[in-house]
């Protein structure tokens, strides 16, 4: 039987709750669901937070992944939990934790639960919450490992995925379907397809050059094969304000994704509907970051190769800071140290770095990105993350992962007549800045480098010569902006708490 999918409130939220006397005072909203789940009952699928404060007792829980972003705080038997970092800025001090921020600037993503604010935690797990006047309770888990049927990978995957989908069938909501020319969101559209469910719209985002605008080219075949209206998204041009908008609505979480500031606009102007990613689909499937040696290195408990793989060296980025920040600059033992910690974590799974990655990296600096930027007031619906699916995914054989054709498999299975609809393959250049667009974007450029105080003072005027070499090849602009982001980001961060 497929279960219904429940649609939960848009929007953010704070809610405080803290017991005196026997007594638990609490401020915010008697009762919340936010997300959307698959059931109403206290195991139910989804991605959400909900919770109920009745007869002086606070009950509340998160999907069993932790995919819905929520924020808490926690000083003995008082208790701040938002989905908004801004929220609880607002109504309480937060400082820097320094640490957590240099791995971060390291890593491109937390540790566990660490956040860029002391004391401010992510769940890395499903989150219970229990307050009455007993006291406090809060407890953390993560789904057993389960064991797969070892006949026929290729078909569970393309059954469970039918399954995945089958609770919007009875939805009135538009449908809208990111479209690029990779395998995951492939995978939707051709289930998509073969389920006879059409998305009412589909989308795809142009690039700046340097980067490749095949998505584009492949979505737009793919369309036009199966009658489908797709809508090209012009690309973004103002890098700088984007990047600090995505910041802001990410709670600090993810240097990526800004790109996709065209779809935040584009999906405001829609009528609200039910977006469908493909979170999850290549780190649980078949990764391009998750490799074959970072396997071996973990099996053999060769620790010391195996952070050398995960944490590339950037020196060039560490030269960059002033003095006064030197901080943000992890030292390389005691990331080492906590990287094994936390990979050791994962031991006694399947495929333990597929995890590691999944839960501090995937989780939490992509998934975000969809339920707080990128869909406006529509709703992220993702597929990969059902229950039974993500299951399947989490115990697929290694050998299997490691083959490098496992989802390419599957979708030449699931493909039919549009097998000949070929993938991305860099090949079609981006868009090219506007003479006008350039300069717009070199102002900016320049100002946000002149008044970075993280930067070393001699290195702000080599980064903006740097920009303004640009004038003979714009893209040039657009790479140094990605360079930067990292170091923009850090300002921003700074600038944040003070």
């Amino acid at each position: 039987m497929t279960a219904t999918l429940k649609r939960g409130t848009q929007g953010d939220f704070i809610i405080k709750a803290s017991v005196l006397n026997g007594h638990v005072e609490f401020t915010g909203l008697s009762e919340g669901f936010y997300g959307y789940s698959l059931g109403d009952d206290a195991d139910a699928d989804g991605v959400f937070v909900r919770w109920a404060f009745q007869n002086n007792r606070l009950q509340l829980s998160t999907d069993r992944l932790g995919l819905y972003p929520i924020y808490y705080l926690q000083h003995e038997n008082q208790l701040v939990l938002s989905n908004s970092v801004e929220l609880i800025r607002q109504h309480q001090p937060l400082t820097l934790d320094t640490e957590a921020v240099a791995i971060f600037f390291r890593l491109g993503f937390y540790l566990g639960q660490r956040t860029a604010f002391k004391g401010l935690c992510r769940p890395n797990g499903q989150l219970q919450v229990s307050v009455s006047a007993g006291g406090l309770e809060l407890s953390i888990s993560r789904p057993a490992q389960s064991q797969v049927d070892n006949s026929d990978f290729e078909q569970q995957y393309c059954d469970l995925m039918h399954h995945a989908l089958q609770p919007l069938a009875g939805q009135t909501a538009a449908l809208y379907m990111p479209l690029t020319g990779g395998k995951d969101s492939r995978h939707i559209f051709l289930s998509l397809h073969q389920a006879g469910l059409k998305p009412d719209c589909c989308y795809t985002v142009s690039v700046l050059a340097p980067h490749y605008n095949d998505d584009q080219q492949v979505a737009q075949q793919l369309c036009q094969r199966t009658a489908l209206m797709h809508q090209a998204l012009a690309a973004e041009t103002k890098l700088i304000s984007s990047e600090q908008r995505k910041n802001l609505l990410t709670n600090f979480e993810t240097r990526d994704h800004s790109w996709a500031t065209p779809v935040a606009r584009y999906l405001d102007t829609r009528p609200a509907g039910i977006v469908l990613d493909g979170f999850g689909g290549d780190v649980l499937s078949q990764s391009s970051i998750v490799t074959p040696e970072m396997h071996s290195a973990y099996h053999a408990e060769d620790w010391e190769r195996l952070v050398k793989l995960i944490a590339r060296p950037n020196q060039y980025n560490n030269s960059w800071l002033t003095e006064a920040y030197q901080d943000f600059i992890i030292d390389e033992r005691e990331l080492a140290e906590q990287l094994v910690a936390e990979l050791k974590s994962f031991t006694g799974t399947v495929n333990p770095v597929a995890q590691f990655y999944f839960w501090n990296r995937s989780r939490r600096t992509i998934a975000i990105s969809s339920i707080r930027f990128m869909t406006g007031h529509s709703l992220a619906y993702f597929p990969f993350m059902q229950q039974q699916l993500v299951d399947f995914l989490f115990s697929l054989p290694p050998a299997l992962y490691f083959s490098g054709s496992f989802h390419s498999r599957v979708l030449q299975q699931l493909a039919g007549d549009l097998a000949t609809v070929p993938f991305a393959a860099s090949e079609q250049p981006g868009d090219t800045l506007s003479w006008w667009q350039w300069s717009r974007l070199l102002l900016a450029v320049s100002w946000e480098l002149l008044n970075n105080s993280v930067i070393r003072p001699r290195l702000r005027v080599k980064g903006v010569l740097q920009a303004l070499a640009s004038i003979t090849d714009r893209k040039k602009l657009v790479s140094f902006v990605h360079f930067y982001r990292k170091l923009g980001f850090l300002n921003q961060l700074v600038r944040y708490v003070k």
